[in-house]
């Protein structure tokens, strides 16, 4: 009850600072910040992540984007490939054999991921 009064006050100052305050830099909190300031709004995002036991960070976008949803993705479908590539031949593909796999291509669609995120998110 203190904290609205309080915010009460400072709006009828006019000393906000924001309209929206999101806490959290994930998809849905970067969807909500960005549709309010498409509306004129003033907003404001935190994000914080506590860096893993070898240190390793990540910016806006959340789990998801970052270590989850979209890595794993990644390589899932390329294994299911892989898969497909096999199966393929039982049903009259002609493959020549052997098939390579490169990793390094799949460093590089992480890459585009993370350029992706840059661009999109930053904006």
């Amino acid at each position: 009850m203190a904290a609205a009064a309080a915010a009460a006050r400072l709006r009828a100052r006019g000393k906000h600072d924001y309209d929206l305050l999101v806490i959290g830099g994930g998809s849905g909190g970067l969807a909500c910040s960005k549709e309010a300031a498409r509306y004129g709004r003033k907003v404001a995002v935190l994000d914080y992540v506590n860096p893993s036991p070898k240190g390793t960070r990540w910016g806006l976008g959340g789990t998801c984007v970052n270590v989850g949803c979209i890595p794993k993705k990644l390589m899932h479908h390329g294994a299911l490939l892989g898969t497909a590539i096999n199966d393929a031949k039982k049903y009259g593909w002609e493959i020549p054999l052997p098939v390579n796999h490169d990793w390094y291509v799949v460093t590089t669609l992480n890459i585009m991921i993370w350029l992706f995120k840059e661009y999109v998110y930053r904006s």
